[in-house]
């Protein structure tokens, strides 16, 4: 499976013209702050680590959900094994 992290998501074509849209990678980290947010724990967790790194405390959350972006799209474009095969299943 091939997933380029620029590729769209839901592309919009107008008149032929492409018109944006979020990337792969936009809205899996979208998906992936979501659910931080969503998380009081998590959320506070990553606020937490953020701040004692002297970074700004919503940041935290944020590089997470890139990270966690960048990850999904790194496993998707692994080469899938096939259970019989050893892998995952």
């Amino acid at each position: 499976m091939n997933c380029s992290a620029n590729e769209r998501v839901h592309p919009v074509v107008v008149d032929g013209c492409d018109d944006g849209g979020l990337t792969k990678r936009e809205y899996f980290a979208a998906m992936s702050l979501q659910g931080i947010l969503a998380n009081p724990e998590l959320h506070d967790v990553l606020v937490e680590t953020a701040t004692e790194g002297s970074l700004h405390s919503t940041y935290g959350p944020a590089k997470f959900a890139a990270m966690s972006a960048d990850a999904l799209i790194a496993a998707l474009n692994d080469e899938l094994i096939p259970a019989t095969e050893g892998g995952a299943s």
